[in-house]
């Protein structure tokens, strides 16, 4: 019998309008807007330290998109930013790509708020944008009880409104964004 903790009871879409992306999410797990980045988390019981994260980054100063010839430069930084954390363990890595944007995925340990804590941190960068996107359990174990739901809303993730690709019209107020431009291109 499966882990009555795991249960999902319905699934709703959650879509960003100022950046533009979705993604499925349980319909019974707990949301909080993140400010800085600006960016959401849901989370399955009380404590939104085990959940799933997405945040968003405008790199707008360098005056380009981020292109496949960056990516040395943005994995050397990534690196450098993992090995600040307190203890953390890389316990594997790998180069993605989603849609058309490009990234990183890092299965990770580290110390979190004297915690020990798991994280599959994945980070895609599309246009000037940073999304930072990850499943975290504190402790490690509640990562592994989650695992399926995070990997799931991450799937599920797109550049873009689901609503649309189900044929649900747009609101008749709906002016697509420069966000929204970009990903149809």
């Amino acid at each position: 019998m499966g882990n009555s903790r795991t249960l999902i009871r319905g699934q709703k879409i959650h879509h960003d309008s100022v950046f533009n992306f979705s993604f499925w999410h349980p319909l019974n797990w707990h949301q909080a807007d993140l400010a800085a980045p600006h960016g959401v988390v849901y989370y399955p019981e009380e404590d939104p330290r085990t959940g799933f994260y997405v945040s968003v980054t405008d790199i707008g100063a360098l005056d380009t998109d981020i292109t496949e010839a960056d990516r040395p430069a943005l994995y050397d930084g990534i690196k450098e930013g993992l090995a600040d954390l307190p203890n953390c363990r890389i316990l594997s890595e790998q180069e993605i790509t989603k849609e058309k944007a490009v990234g990183f995925d890092f299965l990770i340990t580290f110390t979190l708020e004297e915690a020990l804590c798991k994280r599959r941190l994945r980070v895609l960068y599309l246009g000037s944008r940073q999304y930072t996107l990850y499943g975290q359990g504190i402790p490690p174990e509640e990562y592994d009880v989650f695992k399926n739901i995070f990997d799931y809303m991450y799937l599920t993730l797109r550049f873009g409104d689901l609503r649309l690709d189900m044929g649900v019209p747009l609101m008749p107020d709906f002016s697509p964004t420069a966000a929204y431009r970009t990903t149809q291109e």
